[in-house]
């Protein structure tokens, strides 16, 4: 009796553990409405615009999906689009912003400090805003195959985390990613028709794979020197002028066409592996100062440029560089330090090599 009661007890318990529980449900996206604080994903169902001080403010680990409509400012460059509470780390996609202060910014926190968080955006793309995305203060960005065309800034970030960028596109934008004291990394990635296409201010900047053409400067750096790896940089009047900037280094790029390659001004790093090809100047420099401000060009190709190498104040070293077919100077760099191994030929200007033997 006691047996068969202790097995019957026994199978009402077992019973009981395998009931199933109820899966925990999200609630089901909601539709963004202007002046929205949104901690659920949400989606627009048409375009949608908002007063200057009614933009979306996203929360925590969200998304929302334009589902290829407009969130549309006033046209006046006032006012956020998207502010993302810190620590938060929502996901942006398949949509445009347009005519805002600032597309999409992470809000600082009331107690000071600096924002946290990842923003993930995908495919969106931002037009005639101050700044697309306003990196200012904190948090990081992961930008995908998005566009940023005709901003004062597509990036601006001063004072932030990290902005990563992979296969987007930058098109007449007075500047396409103006980092000043933050992080930026480039892949795969378009730079037409910028005034600058990146400017690099005490950032850490990477960029690899990437394009930058016709642009007024291509590349610009100020006190830090950029990582640029295997980019094409072609058609600007400038590919990389740097100005009082340290640490550069350039490696198995192609600069075509460009007014000037590479300018160093009280500049320095190395140049390593790079072709220079159909620029007005390949190579120049000035204010140059071993063993900081100053040049290192290693196994570097310089043909059929106005001038390959053209550096009046020395300064810099050379070693196994090779200048062929120019129209002016192959190699012209009195004062600069001889590695060994450079040759020159076929240059319109005699003698082919100064300051260097050939």
């Amino acid at each position: 009796m006691h047996i068969r009661s202790l097995v019957t007890c026994l199978a009402l318990t077992t019973t009981g553990m395998l009931t199933p529980i109820a899966a925990y449900a999200a609630p089901p996206p909601v539709a963004a409405t202007c002046g929205a604080v949104l901690s659920t994903n949400a989606y627009l169902e048409a375009d949608l615009s908002c007063r200057a001080d009614k933009g979306l403010t996203l929360a925590g680990d969200i998304t929302l999906d334009l589902r290829s409509h407009q969130l549309i400012g006033t046209g006046t460059e006032e006012g956020t689009a998207i502010s993302v509470q810190s620590a938060s780390t929502p996901q942006v996609k398949n949509g445009r912003i347009q005519g805002w202060g600032a597309g999409i910014t992470f809000s600082i926190p009331d107690d000071a400090g600096n924002a946290s968080g990842t923003a993930t955006l995908t495919n969106v793309t931002f037009v005639k805003n101050d700044a697309g995305v306003a990196a200012g203060g904190g948090g990081d960005y992961d930008i995908k195959n998005s566009r940023f065309v005709g901003n004062r800034s597509g990036i601006g970030g001063v004072f932030t985390g990290k902005i990563t960028v992979t296969a987007s596109s930058f098109q007449g934008n007075d500047t396409g990613a103006r980092m000043d004291t933050a992080t930026l990394s480039v892949t795969k990635s378009r730079f037409d028709h910028n005034g600058t296409g990146v400017s690099c201010e005490e950032a850490d900047c990477t960029l690899k794979t990437s394009t930058f053409t016709h642009n007024g400067t291509a590349i610009s750096t100020r006190t830090f020197g950029v990582i640029a790896i295997a980019n094409i940089i072609s058609n600007n009047a400038v590919g990389l002028d740097a100005f009082v900037a340290l640490g550069h280094n350039l490696s198995y790029n192609a600069f075509t066409n460009n007014k000037t390659g590479v300018n160093f001004t009280t500049s320095g790093g190395t140049l390593t592996w790079n072709a220079f090809s159909g620029n007005d100047v390949g190579f120049t420099s000035s204010g140059d100062e071993e063993p900081d401000f100053s040049a290192t060009l290693d196994h570097n190709i310089f043909v059929r440029n106005g001038d390959g190498i053209h550096v009046e104040d020395g300064g810099n070293s050379l070693k196994a560089n090779s200048a062929g077919r120019n129209t002016g100077w192959g190699i012209y760099a009195p004062g600069s330090t001889d590695l060994g191994g450079n040759r020159a030929f076929g240059n319109g200007n005699s003698p082919q090599c100064v300051g260097v033997t050939c």
